[in-house]
């Protein structure tokens, strides 16, 4: 991967990413987000209030054709034009200045009453259901992870003084990167604006997380729910994550296990819809930094009275895997998507895949060639990590 990074002399990081793409875009990265709040939803506040500001929100001028928003995350907070000319980059850098000024707390009800209803759909039994299901596997990080309810019994809270606080925090200059793509030439940018601003070093102390004890045995957790005459259940086991605590290469193998769990053509639409026809779709979901662990769920929409049948043929079909991996036919048509996926990827801006290879040294070589080496006998080792591992599972029943 092609990129260029160097650091102003206010401590601002700049990751640049020459590509010719007849287009650019420009990202801010603030190093702090969900993680990092004392009163739930106030990073998130702050996003809706700082991208007025900095015009990645509402009007925008001649820049409104371009793609731009902002989110927030756990670990970061990010702000970005896309599907912009090159010619309007200088406009696009001075609007994301924009993310360093104090945040304008005269629009701070209007935003709150936006985040509102940004998250008020959400507050239904199900997320309910979720709420209380990720709590039973995850006790230590679940206390520390807000339900819907707390999330907007937080906004009400949120006042000034929280989101300067906030701003002030962790808006600084050694705690922020600046990243810039497509048809740009770092040599010939001004950054004189982002110079401008004043250096701050990062005041905020690392983040910590307590180690999350291990599930002991499989749990049921049911409620009478659904508004519908569907089940929907799913089986979600504590996985284990690279860099923390596996290789990478055990993480490929990993991740092609859940491909092909989640693949139309694997064994469980072939079991469970196309044989049985108990199913229309299912999806396999895996979420990591959940503080010291990380997620794996599947998720499938039943008849009421199927349980069983379903999570008897999940566990059969996981000791199959670790009993013979998969076809090497499938690791094949794996090789030829990751292929395919170099090639789009040659044509998109990849903020994240820069991040990567700075933070944890993933090229894009080492990936390539760790998915020309991954064996069935790879895929089997990851599927035997959670034959016999206790998992929840969470039925959701019609009322």
């Amino acid at each position: 991967m092609a990129y260029e990074t160097f650091v102003l002399k206010n401590g601002l990081s700049v990751y640049c990413e020459p590509k010719p793409l007849g287009e650019i875009a420009a990202h801010v990265i603030v190093k702090a987000g969900h993680w990092r709040d004392s009163i739930p939803e106030t990073a998130h506040t702050l996003e809706h209030v700082i991208g007025a500001a900095a015009h990645v929100y509402g009007e925008k001028g001649s820049l409104n054709y371009t793609d731009t928003n902002a989110l927030t995350k756990n670990k970061v907070t990010v702000y970005y034009f896309s599907c912009a000319l090159p010619k309007h980059l200088s406009q696009i850098m001075g609007n994301l200045t924009g993310v360093f000024n104090p945040p304008d707390t005269t629009i701070l009800a209007r935003e709150k009453g936006a985040v509102t209803h940004e998250l008020s759909p959400q507050l239904n039994p199900l997320q309910d259901f979720s709420d209380e299901v990720f709590k039973t596997i995850f006790p230590i990080y679940g206390k520390s992870r807000p339900s819907i309810k707390e999330r907007l019994t937080g906004l009400d809270r949120i006042d000034r003084q929280t989101v300067i606080d906030f701003w002030e925090t962790h808006y600084r200059t050694t705690n922020v990167v600046l990243y810039l793509g497509g048809d740009i030439n770092p040599k010939e940018i001004d950054f004189s604006r982002f110079e401008m601003i004043p250096k701050k070093e990062v005041i905020a102390p690392p983040l910590f997380f307590a180690e999350e004890p291990l599930l002991k045995e499989r749990t049921e957790l049911q409620a009478h729910i659904r508004n519908d005459t569907v089940t929907s259940i799913t089986i979600a086991y504590q996985a284990p994550s690279f860099p923390r605590n596996m290789t990478f290469r055990e993480g490929t193998a990993q991740g092609i296990l859940l491909g092909y769990l989640a693949a139309d053509h694997g064994p469980l639409y072939q079991r469970l819809r196309d044989e049985l026809n108990l199913c229309y779709n299912l999806s396999i979901g895996y979420e990591k930094d959940i503080g010291t662990s990380a997620i794996l769920q599947f998720n499938i929409t039943t008849r009421p009275d199927k349980q069983a049948i379903i999570e008897h043929e999940w566990g059969t079909t996981l000791k199959k895997i670790s009993k013979e991996g998969i076809p090497i036919e499938i690791l094949e048509m794996i090789r030829d998507y990751q292929q395919i996926r170099r090639a789009h990827a040659a044509q998109q801006f990849t903020p994240e895949g820069i991040f990567n290879e700075i933070d944890n040294h993933i090229t894009e070589e080492l990936f390539q060639s760790t998915i020309e080496t991954i064996t069935p006998e790879d895929v089997a080792k990851a599927a035997q990590h959670f034959v016999d591992k206790p998992y929840v599972i969470s039925i959701a029943l019609p009322k």
